[in-house]
């Protein structure tokens, strides 16, 4: 091992040795070309002079500073230079060689370049090598910086490289401190990789480093990032683009890894590739991202990841695979009408921007949670589940979400699925678009189809808001039910005269559910009320059935002045049944039945306004009720009043035509059902009345010249002949004192 001076003033450094090389500074030459045991100095004692690497060369260190002072004139060549030792450079020298210049040093080097950039390929390749910045380290845009064999150490020091590459399966380590990677390259066409740590095998990142990406590409050129794929958490490097208007993207497509993600001031295209960002992701208002199927994870495990979009739509998948940590937005954030937005593990805070996606997916039992604030969910999706949170174990709504389904496919199904969900958080849903099918379930706020156009498919619901159809959709029949549930306050329900061939609960306890419109439902279809009060508002209804059971919940079922229509036949076509917790208000309602075949009325012995058969079914009265009136619309008809009870009345308007008779009867022949109306009079013709006891204070005229019947069984009806003058007559009775 011996120290080689330059002496040899501007010549060659090659395998010639002559007069080149001293062993002093300054010294007489002639002494052997250096090996790889012997340390190089070109210094001050070398002269102002230009030294030009012609041929492959080996040494120990190589320094362009000694005891003597430091080289004030040129290096120059483009032959290879293997060095085995430290390198400094100097301040004052001009650097113009663009040979590799590789460290192959097996023990600890240093690296000192004194402000100077080295503009020249560098690589370290020595096994068990390992190499430390003294200062920063800069080399040209067009050249690359190679980790082959051996540690790195930035030592807290920037190295600027047109790119960087470590892509062996050779044992090496990366230790950045505070140091960062600058990688400087940039071209307007083809394909470079600034970073490129594509195989990763047995590379090691002992700390995480910074990756600035700084060329301004422009043009066709393509920019790639490789790192090192499944790198942990704490390792995942930080990623800065700042500059270009060309494409970036990877050139790998399995989980690249990054913490912070931040392509401020890059105005080109993000390319698709699998990505899995542990920090926060920040996007450039002039930058556009391409249509990709692959995701992008968000997966830090604690802490709070930021996603600044900018504006610009991300035309793929994101999942939130964030245990322990929270996925906040901070503005709106676009995905394609085809993309996913899943939060599979964490906290998603929307941080009071919106999330459009094509569908949004939070399913499984994982630990979620999902913030909106006065963030809103758009879901421009055509086709399948746009929203599914059906499997809501672990899930926690912090507030109550929004969601907005805006797709407007022309066919097909889109399916909503909840989850059943509080009714504090249950989410509100607008559907505004769309002639296809849609199927909602389970649990809802408010529902809203205003600009839809398709059909509502049949399935379980709880509804804790208001309903609102649109007038241009229909709703597919079926057997499954829709509760309103509310515990408070007011439900609006707004049909706008769409049938609802669905069965209807209301189960509000403490709540009102209100008709906004006539409520219309389909033959076979119960209406019902298990707790709180439906309110009719003066509004039509029509249902296949009304039922409010025995529950101990208080009902109230306010009637208003509308029609009610009851469509069914049945002993349980209206079922009211005596109950003191359900309160029937009447105010002038009529309730028409209007069922072929024989159907019941369960009034439960309570007041009602008008009750009127519309069907040649026989209606059947049971319980001791009050009306205003009993009506028929048709005839021929009939009234079956309950035995042995009184049904009360203030007004009687029965009444047949020649030929198709009403005919008032008791449940059970041989014993009367009183018919009570306390005064003035009835008149009423061709009706067959039998078993009728008719009292109350009011005179009851039944003549057999209206074409009544006498049916038998009757009492205190007057059912006098006519004479031949055409006059009633009867017979006078003397009452002696």
């Amino acid at each position: 091992m011996a120290d080689r001076y330059w002496v040899g003033g501007s010549a060659s450094w090659d395998a010639t040795a002559g007069t080149k090389w001293s062993l002093t500074s300054g010294g007489a030459g002639g002494s052997a070309v250096p090996t790889s045991s012997d340390d190089v100095y070109i210094d001050s004692g070398s002269g102002a002079v230009t030294v030009t690497v012609a041929a492959s060369s080996v040494c120990l260190s190589l320094k362009f500073v000694s005891g003597a002072g430091s080289f004030a004139g040129t290096f120059a060549g483009s032959s290879a230079i293997s060095m085995s030792g430290s390198f400094v450079a100097s301040a004052s020298m001009t650097w113009t060689y663009s040979g590799t210049l590789t460290a192959a040093a097996t023990t600890a080097q240093t690296i000192t370049s004194n402000g100077k950039a080295l503009d020249c390929p560098i690589t370290f390749n020595g096994v068990a090598g390992s190499w430390a910045l003294q200062d920063a380290l800069t080399t040209g845009s067009s050249r690359t910086v190679t980790l082959t064999n051996g540690s790195l150490n930035l030592n807290g020091f920037n190295l600027t490289a047109g790119a960087f590459s470590s892509s062996n399966t050779n044992v090496r380590s990366i230790t950045s401190g505070a140091g960062q990677f600058y990688c400087t390259f940039a071209a307007s066409s083809g394909t470079s990789s600034p970073f490129n740590a594509d195989v990763t095998t047995n590379l090691t990142f002992a700390d995480r480093p910074t990756i600035n990406v700084t060329g301004n590409g422009s043009g066709t050129a393509i920019r790639r990032i490789s790192l090192v794929v499944g790198q942990t958490e704490a390792l995942a490097p930080d990623v800065n683009v700042t500059a270009g208007t060309d494409t970036v993207g990877a050139a790998v497509t399995s989980n690249m890894p990054m913490r912070n993600l931040n392509f401020t001031g890059f105005s080109g295209v993000l390319t698709g590739t699998i990505r899995v960002v542990y920090g926060n992701l920040t996007l450039s208002p002039t930058m556009t991202a391409a249509a990709t199927v692959n995701t992008t994870y968000f997966s830090a495990t604690s802490g709070t990841q930021t996603i600044t979009s900018n504006g610009v739509a991300l035309d793929f998948p994101i999942i939130v695979s964030a245990v322990g940590a929270t996925v906040q937005l901070a503005d709106a954030l676009t995905l394609g009408s085809t993309r996913t937005f899943t939060l599979s593990n964490g906290s998603l805070d929307l941080n009071g921007f919106n999330l459009t996606a094509g569908a949004f997916s939070s399913s499984n039992a994982n630990v979620r949670s999902i913030t909106s604030g006065a963030g809103q969910f758009y879901l421009t999706g055509t086709s399948g589940s746009v929203w599914n949170t059906g499997t809501i174990t672990n899930l926690t709504l912090v507030d109550r979400p929004i969601v907005n389904v805006t797709g407007s496919p022309s066919s097909g199904t889109r399916a909503i699925g909840t989850g059943s969900h509080a009714e504090s958080v249950a989410p509100n849903v607008n559907i505004t678009g769309g002639t296809d099918t849609l199927t909602m379930s389970v649990a809802f706020g408010a529902v809203n189809f205003t600009g839809f156009a398709g059909v509502l498919g049949n399935a379980t619901r709880t509804i804790y808001g208001n309903l609102t159809l649109s007038a241009t959709m229909t709703a597919t029949a079926g057997t499954l039910t829709t509760t309103f549930a509310a515990t408070s306050g007011t439900q609006v329900l707004t049909s706008n005269g769409v049938t609802l061939a669905f069965p209807i609960a209301v189960n509000a306890v403490g709540g009102t559910v209100q008709l906004a419109d006539a409520l219309t439902m389909a033959a076979g279809r119960l209406l019902s009320v298990g707790a709180g009060t439906f309110d009719a508002n003066n509004k039509n209804v029509t249902c296949g059935s009304y039922g409010t059971g025995l529950g101990a919940f208080t009902r109230v079922t306010s009637m208003g002045t509308g029609t009610w229509t009851i469509l069914d036949a049945g002993a349980t076509a209206w079922s009211t049944p005596a109950a003191a917790s359900h309160t029937v208000t009447p105010s002038t309602s009529t309730i028409l039945m209007t069922a072929a075949t024989a159907k019941t009325f369960a009034g439960g012995g309570r007041t009602f306004w008008n009750l009127s058969n519309g069907g040649a079914g026989a209606l059947s009265i049971t319980g001791a009720n009050t009306f205003n009136d009993l009506q028929n619309t048709v005839t021929p008809a009939t009234f079956t009043l309950p035995a042995s009870t009184t049904t009360t009345v203030s007004a009687l308007s029965l009444a047949g035509t020649a030929g198709n008779l009403v005919t008032l009867d008791s449940s059970s022949s041989g014993t009367p059902a009183t018919l009570s109306k306390a005064s003035g009079g009835v008149d009423v013709s061709f009706l067959s009345i039998k078993d009728s006891a008719a009292t109350g204070g009011a005179t009851w005229n039944a003549p057999l010249s209206a074409g009544n019947i006498d049916g038998s069984g009757n009492v205190g009806w007057n059912f006098f002949p006519k004479t031949a003058q055409g006059q009633n007559s009867f017979t006078p009775v003397l009452l002696l004192g």
